[in-house]
């Protein structure tokens, strides 16, 4: 599962010098379903087997970290001020 602040879909970000991840390239991966509430989010994967997350942007990441998917420590930080949060989760069985 991907997910990505909206306002994130369209920029460029830094992850190093000479090294970006263009947002607008991955549309179809990070764009989708707008989700705005835990309770929305819980219709939208239920039933459904998730292994991994990607996600991007503050928004994205403080709601993993709200519903303990993630740990704070565990993210890390991109962009020209390091203030574009990034984390990916992984479950395995």
């Amino acid at each position: 599962m991907s997910m990505c602040d909206k306002e994130l879909v369209d920029k460029k970000i830094r992850v190093r010098e000479n090294f970006f991840i263009d947002m607008s390239l991955h549309k179809g991966f990070y764009q989708g379903i707008l989700i705005n509430s835990f309770e929305e989010f819980q219709r939208e994967i239920y039933g459904k087997k998730i292994y991994s997350i990607n996600a991007f942007g503050k928004n994205s990441i403080d709601f993993l970290i709200k519903i303990q998917i993630l740990k704070e420590e565990n993210v890390i930080f991109y962009g020209e001020k390091k203030d574009v949060p990034h984390a990916q989760v992984y479950y395995i069985t």
